[in-house]
């Protein structure tokens, strides 16, 4: 007479259990994926322990109950009466179901091997993010590094992108007092190292925030074709680049990540005090800088607009007419320079001929 008999997921929830939960909590005590998990809970039954011990069943049966999996058990000295299931309203909830039940619970090797082969070709994943999701440890990359791996959500890419600027800061200065002790060489190799070493600490935050939009980090190629463009001599054209530019670094800070796992891996974890707080300055300072150019941008063009000389000019006489007039023409091309004024061609023939008739005796 055996005393090993063999346990079957039912493939039916117990009552009063939601399906999805049961799948993430059968999922973590075997450590299988929820795809898996879900399709041993799809309604086929699904062998999990070929020769269980009977003293070992009620220990199983109960375990799998407190997740809400139904089983079943066959053998020859199985029990004629299925374990006793308690109710729902006194079952452990699947949150606080604790690592002693994890660890008595030795059945991820099988219980793996038959749902692969027990999976349906088609299972829906659920992609949205579940109660636990926080609590779990995600790949949080660090804020300095060489490699392209990994996501950043928009809280951390602002953050992170403060913090690739600072050694930007430090190379100026290092720059400058190098510069200025007279160590001239000192200072092209400071420049092109950390120059080239500030490149790629910034490169590396675009790529993993493109990373947790979905994207490949070649997307970053648009900033040559940006450049490229903003050297075409067509009127607004750099404007124009300016503005594109500054939209796109807009939707890398606003448009939120893919909130299931990619290609490029798992969300970023919560995101702590010193991440909202290195976003909320970065904000600021980017609206700071985004104000400040605007009275710069005002004031060179108001610097060419176009405007009157501020009289009387300085012009030499001579009898001849002609060289009278390339005298009057040269006075008033260097007083519109000295004056930042813009004269067009109709004001400035004007200009020339008011000057012509006051010279004249």
């Amino acid at each position: 007479m055996s005393d090993t008999v063999q346990l079957f997921l039912s493939g039916q929830v117990l009552p009063g259990f939601a399906p999805g939960e049961v799948a993430i909590a059968l999922a973590r005590l075997l450590k299988i994926s929820e795809t898996q998990a879900q399709a041993m809970l799809a309604g086929q039954e699904t062998l999990i322990k070929r020769s269980l011990p009977l003293a070992q069943l009620p220990q199983y049966q109960q375990t799998l109950a407190r997740l809400g999996a139904g089983t079943r058990v066959q053998g020859p000295d199985a029990p004629t009466q299925p374990a006793i299931e308690p109710a729902p309203a006194e079952l452990k909830p699947t949150s606080m179901l604790d690592s002693a039940d994890a660890a008595q619970f030795s059945v991820p090797a099988e219980a793996r091997m038959v749902s692969e082969s027990a999976t349906p070709a088609k299972v829906p994943q659920p992609e949205q993010r579940h109660w636990y999701t926080d609590s779990e440890p995600a790949h949080n990359p660090a804020p300095f590094g060489w490699d392209y791996t990994g996501r950043l959500n928009r809280l951390r890419y602002m953050a992170y992108g403060l913090l690739a600027m600072l050694p930007i800061f430090a190379l100026v200065l290092l720059v400058s007092l190098s510069v200025s002790l007279g160590a001239v060489a000192a200072a092209w190799v400071i420049g092109l190292v950390g120059g080239a070493a500030s490149v790629w600490l910034l490169l590396r935050v675009l790529v993993l925030r493109l990373h947790d939009l979905g994207l490949s980090g070649h997307w970053l190629w648009l900033l040559v074709l940006l450049g490229l463009l903003m050297a075409v001599p067509l009127p607004g054209m750099k404007m124009a680049v300016n503005i594109l530019i500054s939209l796109l670094s807009l939707l890398l800070c606003l448009w939120p990540g893919q909130a299931r796992e990619n290609e490029h891996g798992a969300p970023n974890g919560p995101n702590h005090g010193w991440i909202i707080a290195g976003a909320v300055l970065y904000a600021l300072l980017s609206l700071a800088t985004l104000l400040a150019e605007q009275p710069e941008e005002a004031e060179a063009s108001s610097s060419k607009a176009p405007g009157r000389l501020q009289a009387p000019l300085q012009i030499e006489t001579s009898p001849d007419p002609v060289k009278q007039e390339a005298l009057v023409r040269a006075a008033i091309d260097k007083a519109a320079k000295e004056q930042g004024v813009e004269l067009d061609e109709v004001a400035r023939e004007a200009a020339v001929q008011a000057y012509l008739r006051e010279l004249q005796p």
